[in-house]
């Protein structure tokens, strides 16, 4: 089934809520004084601390602001892959949108909290 919903306009739609998504991270970080690095490409996006050490994956028992706002992302409703990993499939509508993004600004505040401790 989703095969068959991969179309050129169903890529180009996923595309986009991932740069919306990216966008929100972006100024949510930037209000907040965090320090973020945000890379993309079409539907699948990724977010990294720079006041890590570490990246997660050299290191998987430090615990540093990914660590962190992976936890803060599952404490708000959102699920991310390993590394911060977020990715847009077919099934993704804009209220799962807007439920993402809610998820990962309130999540961006909490380490934002934390970072004064960390």
């Amino acid at each position: 089934m989703t095969l068959r919903e991969l179309t050129a306009e169903r890529i180009a739609v996923m595309d986009a809520r991932r740069q919306e998504i990216h966008d929100a991270l972006f100024t949510q970080a930037r209000e907040l004084g965090l320090d973020i690095e945000l890379t993309g490409l079409g539907s699948v996006g990724g977010i990294a601390f720079a006041a890590d050490p570490s990246r997660h994956e050299d290191d998987p028992s430090a615990l540093g602001l990914g660590p962190l706002f992976h936890l803060a992302c599952a404490n708000a409703g959102v699920l991310l892959g390993p590394g911060g990993i977020i990715a847009q499939s077919t099934v993704h509508d804009d209220a799962a949108t807007s439920a993402a993004i809610a998820g990962l600004t309130t999540a961006l505040a909490h380490v934002a909290e934390l970072s004064e401790l960390v």
